[in-house]
């Protein structure tokens, strides 16, 4: 079981309290913008181990989610822009959040720009959308 409160964030600024992220995607892909096809992949047919997980949160946040990760000793975020103007926006919204939930000290990171998921190793490739 996941450490710390875990969340989505919407592309509206719709606050989504989950309990683990890849769980809460396979519930409900619709949800996230994924059909069930896109969830149901095996982890040998994406590659190494991990890889599965990054390849649907990837997706997830291609979609203009964001993820958090609200820890003891570690706050993180992670979202998609792949523009200025994308990046500011959502930049904002987690800022709004962030306050809300009373975090002062967070990673935020935009995996476009080639940062990886935190919690894991950030050398596998990322799927590419199309």
């Amino acid at each position: 079981m996941p450490l710390g409160k875990g969340f989505f964030l919407g592309p509206d600024g719709e606050v989504i309290p989950i309990i683990e992220h890849l769980g809460a995607v396979e519930g409900d892909p619709a949800r996230f913008g994924l059909k069930p096809e896109d969830v149901a992949r095996r982890p040998e047919e994406v590659g190494v181990k991990g890889a599965r997980r990054r390849w649907v949160l990837t997706m997830v946040l291609q979609n203009g989610f964001c993820r958090v990760r609200l820890h003891r000793d570690r706050n993180v975020v992670e979202f998609h822009a792949g523009t200025p103007a994308e990046e500011a926006r959502r930049r904002e919204m987690i800022a709004g959040f962030l306050r809300r939930q009373g975090v002062h000290r967070c990673v935020v990171t935009n995996i476009a720009k080639g940062g990886g998921f935190t919690d894991e190793d950030s050398n596998h490739s990322r799927p590419a959308r199309g």
